[in-house]
């Protein structure tokens, strides 16, 4: 379908920025998610993350395809999958938030798990200006290495706000079975803020490969 849509010069950055802007739409739209939580337009809010995952999974689909029809990449065959992939989990591990919520029939959260899609937003932006940059790397040489820091730095925010989180929940009084669905959709967002990371990771590699 997006093939259909889609520029036949579409090109591999190109991909790239638009699955990381996805990812981020995702991410917000969770955030719409969490905030509706219990009303009838939290199912419609699911959808639409299933819609942008499923859009990523497009966008992981048409990278792959154009490897296999390139003879000469930007970046190495590799390179170019591990990046699309650290993408794509991201996207997966939002989804998997909002099955739970859906799944769960999760209707309320404690405060602390909206604060942690926050961090995820936050990390998400950076990453897809990270993502952006990857066209100029030269250019953006000095630039790189300051976002890459600041999902970093996100990621270790996101671990205290889980640990706080999730320490709230075991002192609360709060039913077993409630208190279990909670935690796993802390430890879902968490893990999407630690692909951020690994994704960043990728990115910083990328420009001391190509630009030292």
């Amino acid at each position: 379908m997006l093939q259909k849509i889609l520029p036949k010069n579409y090109g591999f950055f190109d991909l790239f920025e638009n699955h990381a802007a996805a990812v981020l739409k995702a991410a917000l739209v969770m955030d719409e998610l969490l905030k509706e939580l219990g009303t009838p337009n939290a199912i419609s809010h699911v959808r639409r993350i299933e819609e942008l995952e499923h859009e990523c999974d497009n966008y992981t689909h048409m990278t792959v395809d154009l490897l296999r029809r390139t003879f000469i990449t930007p970046l190495d065959r590799e390179e170019t999958s591990t990046l699309i992939s650290a993408l794509d989990d991201i996207a997966d591990l939002i989804q998997a938030a909002a099955h739970r919520v859906e799944f769960y029939d999760i209707n309320s959260c404690p405060d602390g798990v909206r604060q942690l899609n926050g961090v995820l937003m936050k990390a998400v932006e950076q990453l897809v200006q990270a993502v952006g940059f990857l066209r100029e790397m030269k250019k953006h040489a000095a630039q790189i290495p300051v976002i890459c820091m600041e999902i970093n730095r996100l990621e270790n925010e996101g671990d205290r706000v889980k640990r706080t989180g999730v320490g709230e929940l075991f002192r609360s009084r709060m039913d077993p079975l409630e208190l279990m669905k909670i935690k796993e959709l802390y430890e879902s967002l968490e893990n999407a803020i630690d692909k951020c990371e690994d994704a960043a990771n990728i990115v910083e590699g990328l420009l001391i490969q190509h630009v030292g």
